[in-house]
C-alpha cells in the first residue's frame, strides 16, 4: 500500500498539468501498475495533490494524582533509578503488605 500510495504522489503532479490525451495514458499506466479500478485511480491522483491537515490529538488525563507520582519518583530515585520491572519488584518486596504475620 505504501508503493501505490508513493507511486500515486509522483504521478498526481503530471497528471494534474496534463491534458485530456495525456490523462488517459497516465490512468492507464497507474491502472496497469497498481491493479485499481480508473474511478478510484482517479480519486487517488486528486486527493493525492491535497494536503491534510494533521490536529495534535488532545493530552491524556494523568492515570495516578501528583502525591503518587512524587513518592515514586523518590523510590525510584533511592533504588539507583532502576527500570519499572525492578522498581516494581522492589517495592512489592517491602511494605506491610509483604510482611510475615
Amino acid at each position: 500500500m505504501s508503493e501505490r500510495r508513493a507511486v500515486t504522489k509522483t504521478t498526481a503532479a503530471r497528471y494534474a498539468q496534463s491534458d485530456r490525451a495525456a490523462k488517459k495514458t497516465i490512468l492507464d499506466e497507474l491502472c496497469a501498475l497498481t491493479g485499481w479500478h480508473r474511478d478510484h485511480a482517479r480519486k487517488a491522483l486528486r486527493q493525492a495533490l491535497v494536503l491534510k491537515q494533521v490536529k495534535p490529538r488532545p493530552p491524556r488525563p494523568p492515570l495516578y494524582p501528583e502525591p503518587v507520582i512524587e513518592a515514586l519518583r523518590f523510590c525510584w530515585a533511592v533504588q539507583g533509578t532502576a527500570c519499572g520491572r525492578l522498581l516494581a519488584a522492589a517495592l512489592a518486596g517491602s511494605g506491610p503488605a509483604s510482611a510475615p504475620v
